[in-house]
């Protein structure tokens, strides 16, 4: 298992910076802590590291924020809360973002656990007592 220490918000570019240069060539990352672990801010702070100047944090109500990249390439966050099955997020097309290949952030991903890409990578976030996070990632 592979974690890092977010000890604070002043230390998360330097995690986010560490996350992605250990992924490399993955593209499909999912999201399945708690409410207010801190996923959203986590992911913006990734996003920034891909080039995105100002990502609008959680995409609850779209269920889809699409940025460009350094590279003009789409990324794409998403936030499953509010779906109810994986037919439903079938019909909203969920399916064809994961077709793309591109950096796909996904939070509430339990609720479309089917329809994820064999090599999404699962990353957890959990609240210590110091109010410090751990975000672990089991490959």
């Amino acid at each position: 298992m592979t974690s890092w220490q977010v000890k604070g918000l002043e230390n998360l570019p330097e995690v986010a910076s560490a996350f992605l240069q250990h992924f490399g060539d993955y593209r499909y990352f999912a999201f399945p802590s708690d409410m207010g672990a801190g996923k959203t801010t986590f992911i913006t702070e990734v996003l920034k590291h891909l080039g995105i100047d100002s990502p609008e944090g959680s995409p609850t109500y779209p269920l889809v924020l699409t940025y460009k990249d350094k590279a003009s390439n789409p990324v794409f966050h998403m936030d499953m809360y509010r779906i109810s099955s994986e037919e439903e997020a079938l019909d909203l097309g969920m399916g064809d973002y994961f077709e793309q290949g591109r950096y796909c952030f996904i939070e509430w991903p339990e609720k479309i656990q089917a329809l994820l890409p064999s090599n999404c990578i699962w990353v957890y976030i959990r609240i210590n007592k110091d109010l410090s996070r751990t975000i672990s990632v089991k490959v």
